[in-house]
């Protein structure tokens, strides 16, 4: 099976305007370890655990925590992350 390659994708499918930047661009492949059937960020949002993590959701369902250090509040505020 081939890998699903995020930087190719985005260059047919989307507009400058839309392209994801790096951090988001690294949590979305982090989410595709985790699920391969996911392709962008729509769907996803998250939550801060008790000791400062990132709960990762997708559709309402955990998927994974995510270390602090890997998410920006930045981040999560441009692409409407928080739920």
């Amino acid at each position: 099976m081939e890998k699903f390659n995020i930087k190719e994708w985005q260059e047919k499918h989307l507009n400058e305007s839309q392209k994801l930047d790096a951090p988001a661009e690294a949590l979305l492949d982090a989410i595709q370890t985790a699920k391969r059937s996911i392709k962008n960020l729509d769907d996803i949002t998250v939550q801060a655990t008790s000791k400062g993590n990132w709960k990762v959701m997708y559709k309402g369902k955990k998927l994974f925590i995510l270390n602090r250090k890997n998410l920006s509040d930045d981040t999560i505020r441009k692409y409407g992350l928080e739920g």
